[in-house]
């Protein structure tokens, strides 16, 4: 008998805390005037602990059950994204509410997205041009030297880890067969969305799965502005003087990467003595005649030639009125149509 009175005592004051009720009510829109379902409403008593919860329906209709009796300090609490939320106090007697939601903005904190400067997957490394260019880069050239791992000569030859890459490829396609110095030299890093390095590159590709190599390639990633549309550059410079005369440095450089053709066109001039070899220079040539680079040891063995004097009478010395021009187009066609 004690038990029972103590358990009557307590289900007592569970109900004098928020007594048994049905409420309900609909929720609109204060601009629309439109019934907002999914909006959640919340009871709490005065220790503003949760009693009840529901959710209106499609048509902005809720309705709650509770203990009904002394309501003191028992509130309706309703909130939906992207409203400003609303409470609504109980008062004895009133069992429908009216709820009317007024929009809002929500204020999302700025967040700054940056670009990994270096992604790597698999045998590939991904440079983010962008992270290593600042605004005295002219050339992708001149951001290659400040990538880690990779290493531009002043020849103008690219190493990775310090040995000569292999390849050289512009979207996918080696369209200058060595003479990438063109593109280095030319190409605007602006242009340029990555530079990917696929270390352990084999260019022959019969060999790739059973013959290793410790040589790597670049591939040259483009933006998708520059793609499929001409790009290029023009710098000229002339001067006199009574010693040397009239001075002249040109140069045109020309580019079109679409996704089945590549083509590029330069033309160099000038008598400054400026040597423009470089610029068309085959840099794969030293590449190509070792079969250590290659990985071809197992099959290929090359010996140096002996050779005497050849008699020939050393070149004439440049001076700073030697002429030099330079005209290079280099086509890539898709070789099915």
């Amino acid at each position: 008998m004690k038990f029972s009175g103590i358990l009557g005592i307590g289900l007592l004051l569970a109900q004098s805390a928020c007594p048994q009720a049905t409420l309900g009510g609909d929720v609109t829109d204060s601009e629309s005037g439109k019934a907002l379902g999914g909006v959640m409403v919340v009871m709490t008593n005065a220790d503003k602990r949760i009693v009840q919860y529901t959710q209106t329906d499609a048509q902005g209709i809720f309705q709650l059950e509770n203990k009904d009796g002394n309501l003191d300090g028992c509130i309706l609490n309703f909130s939906l994204m992207s409203y400003e939320k609303q409470s609504v106090p109980l008062e004895k007697g009133k069992n429908y509410f009216h709820v009317v939601l007024k929009p809002t903005s929500i204020q999302i904190k700025e967040v700054l997205v940056k670009a990994r400067r270096i992604n790597g997957e698999g045998d590939t490394l991904a440079y983010n041009v962008a992270s290593f260019a600042n605004e005295k880069d002219r050339s992708i050239g001149d951001v290659l030297k400040k990538m880690p791992g990779i290493q531009v000569d002043k020849d103008g030859s690219i190493k990775v880890n310090g040995k000569s890459i292999n390849k050289f490829y512009i979207e996918g396609k080696d369209l200058l067969e060595g003479r990438y110095g063109i593109v280095t030299n030319g190409l605007s890093h602006q242009n340029v969305a990555q530079v990917e390095v696929m270390k352990n590159h084999q260019p022959i590709k019969v060999l790739a799965p059973s013959t290793y190599s410790d040589r790597a390639a670049i591939n040259l990633k483009l933006k998708e502005k520059a793609k499929a549309q001409w790009m290029g550059e023009v710098e000229g410079a002339g001067g006199y003087g009574e010693e040397e005369g009239t001075l002249w440095d040109a140069h045109l450089y020309g580019m079109r990467i679409d996704k089945n053709v590549q083509h590029i066109s330069t033309t160099q001039s000038n008598n400054t003595d400026e040597n423009i070899q470089n610029s068309i220079r085959n840099f794969y040539s030293e590449i190509w005649t070792d079969p250590e680079a290659l990985g071809l040891t197992d099959y290929i063995d090359i010996a140096p030639r002996k050779c005497g004097k050849t008699g020939k009478s050393p070149s004439k010395p440049r001076t700073r009125k030697s002429f030099t021009r330079m005209r290079n187009w280099d086509t890539v066609l898709p070789l099915e149509t």
